[in-house]
């Protein structure tokens, strides 16, 4: 299984990560970022290392071992990955915090140039794209790596099957709150 914690900057997936690989041990956790980021980083980068990071997924399915990764990318992206047919699953959950609360850990860990009306409306749109699928996608798309495989994600509804995302609002909730709803989604638990 693949579990893919996303959401904008700011939201606490880095911040959760370490609890994370200390509740669930059996899994893999890893940042999309720990690879290092080029001064150039863009959609293509993101697009061609969420793929890079599905391959590393699947080394380790070949083991019995599930993956969890956080990044900025979005669930629409893993579907649309060319590695992404041969996971065995895929769930997400999209972190969110609110825009006052996400400026002030952008500019307290040294990340100002971050806290910008871009990362907002970053913000806002993985809140649309965890509900609604089909929201904007021009948006992870125009500019896009050409290895995507966007016709996997075509007329996708949140209906579907294949589209399993949740939106965690986080605002004024501590990491280890936020790790602990984490630990339960992926076991499967209602969050709350």
């Amino acid at each position: 299984m693949f579990f893919l914690i996303s959401g904008a900057p700011g939201a606490g997936k880095t911040s959760c990560l370490k609890r994370l690989r200390q509740a669930l041990p059996n899994i893999s956790w890893h940042d999309h970022d720990e690879i290092g980021v080029p001064p150039d980083a863009d959609l293509v980068w993101r697009q061609r290392t969420l793929e890079r990071w599905v391959q590393e997924a699947l080394k380790r399915q070949d083991r019995g071992r599930s993956m969890g990764l956080t990044s900025n990318a979005p669930f629409g992206e893993l579907l649309a990955t060319p590695s992404f047919p041969r996971l065995s699953g895929a769930r997400g959950i999209v972190i969110d915090v609110a825009d006052q609360e996400r400026v002030r850990r952008l500019r307290s860990r040294g990340a100002a140039g971050l806290a910008c009306q871009d990362t907002l409306c970053w913000a806002a749109w993985h809140r649309m794209h965890g509900i609604d699928p089909t929201w904007e996608p021009s948006v992870i798309r125009r500019g896009a790596w050409s290895g995507m495989r966007w016709d996997r994600v075509e007329g996708l509804t949140n209906a579907d099957a294949r589209w399993d995302v949740t939106v965690l609002p986080t605002t004024g909730q501590p990491f280890a709150w936020v790790a602990v709803q984490l630990s339960a989604w992926v076991g499967g638990m209602p969050l709350g």
